[in-house]
Order: C-alpha cells, then structure tokens, then sequence
C-alpha cells in the first residue's frame, strides 16, 4: 500500500470517525526467525538439473566453441598459400617445364657442361679482396677435384668458386643474403635437409637445351646466341643445394656422380 493511500484513509477515517482504520494502520507484520533462514538460503535461485539439462548445456557450450573458432581460424591461420612460400625458401617454381634460359657461365646439354675458362680467371684470394663478407673454403679431400678458377659479380657480389675433375663440376657460391632465387621446373621437387643446425634446400635435376637448335660451342665462344630454350629435366646428372647462415646465401651446383649427402657434407664442412 502507497504512502499517498495511506494519508486518504487517515483523512477518511477522521471525517468518517472509524475507529477500526486506525487499529490496522498501526497493525505492522514481525517475520519470524524461521522465514529469515528460508531468505538466506533462497530456494528459489536453486535448479535442480538432470543429467537431460547439463548434457543440453554442453552441447550448446560446444556449439559457440565451434561457432567462436570457425570465426577465428581464418584471421589467426595463414593461407595455404603463405605457408607454401615458407616451405620453399631458395628456389623459385617456373611456370612450366620449359623456360628461356641466357649463355653465361655454364650450359647443360644433355649431361654436357661447357664451362668457358674466361668466365673464372680470379683466384680465392682475388675474389676474398673484392667480397664484403668472409668466404669459406670446402674440404673436398674425398673428392678428385682441383681448383679450376674463381669469378665475382659486382652487381650480386657473388663470388664462384669453380672445382672440377674426370666428369667431375663442382660450383660453390656465397653472396650476402637477399631476394635470390635459384628458378627451377614446375614438376621440381624441393627437399628440406639439414646442415650441422642449418636450414637447406635440395633439389635434383637441371635444365637441359634440346639438341635441336642448341649452340654450338663456336656460338658460346663467340656470343652470337644470347638465349636458347632448355626442358627441366629430373634425371639430369645435376644437383643443387642452398642454403643460408646469418647474412650469407650459399650455393652448391654439382654435375656428375655426385650424391646428395656428398653436397651436405661439402657444405658441413664450410661451417
């Protein structure tokens, strides 16, 4: 009952004179110490569940989990497309099998390499004058290879070192580390190895121009023929294996009776 209704029956009780209004307005109710136990334990915010209604809640529990990580999943995740590009670190995928390919240092045709002499008229120690970083020499004791010539391009500051024996080539480079890719086929596999505790890259196969229409040595000689087109080929006797320590991009291009194990202890033994 309000106030306001209150102060109406008081008014009209004293206009009426009844004096029964004033006993039951002075009437005011003392709860007992039983009721003030039933407040505190508040049976009315218990719910008794059974096993149908907790099973219910974590089912929709579930359902907002899922919900929350279908959102989640595609803003936290990277694309497919990001993880393939970390998975190929040195090695870039042309977009075919086929490619057009310059007459600089090396040509492979079917498992013939013409290496020009000119092309490595530098010694290690030429090469270390004109490099800014420190070069590493291999250990090839196991191998019947002789030093042949070394080469240093100013524009990559790359510096070659050029190794050969009977049927034997051994290119080994090192730059400083950058945006260098090495374009291999499209049905390429690249291998992910390990070297001492260094990430490498491993691939096994080479570019091969077509005896169709490929230069003859008298045309690399003389330079009349920039380019030719060469076909990837998996079976060519050509392997390469990259990798990077600190700041340096290494690089070790075998032709011959080489194995992959050998490249990985070649490049072990730069470290």
């Amino acid at each position: 009952m309000h106030l306001k209704d209150n102060d109406n029956i008081q008014d009209q009780s004293k206009n009426e004179g009844v004096p029964i209004v004033e006993e039951l307005l002075s009437f005011r109710p003392i709860p007992s110490q039983q009721f003030y136990k039933r407040m505190e334990r508040a049976p009315w915010r218990k719910v008794k569940l059974t096993k149908m209604h907790r099973r219910r809640w974590q089912a929709a529990i579930a359902i907002v989990l899922l919900l929350i990580l279908s959102l989640t999943t595609p803003i936290l995740s990277p694309s497919f497309e990001a993880v393939a590009e970390r998975l190929v670190k040195f090695f870039n995928f042309s977009e075919t099998d086929s490619t057009n390919i310059q007459l600089t240092n090396s040509i492979s045709a079917e498992s013939r390499i013409v290496l020009r002499e000119s092309d490595f008229p530098l010694t290690i120690g030429q090469v270390q004058n004109l490099s800014p970083i420190n070069l590493s020499n291999p250990t090839l004791s196991s191998f019947n290879l002789v030093f042949f010539g070394a080469s240093y391009n100013t524009e990559t500051q790359q510096a070659i070192f050029y190794y050969r024996g009977t049927n034997l080539h051994l290119l080994i480079t090192q730059q400083p580390a950058g945006d260098f890719f090495q374009e291999v086929g499209i049905s390429a596999t690249v291998e992910s190895v390990q070297i001492e505790d260094l990430y490498g890259e491993f691939v096994s196969g080479g570019w091969v121009v077509s005896p169709v229409g490929s230069p003859t040595p008298e045309e690399t000689q003389s330079g009349n023929r920039e380019t030719v087109t060469a076909i990837w080929d998996p079976n060519l006797l050509h392997l390469t294996l990259q990798w990077q320590s600190e700041d340096i991009l290494y690089s070790i291009m075998s032709w011959g009776e080489f194995t992959k194990q050998d490249l990985i202890g070649i490049a072990s033994s730069m470290h």
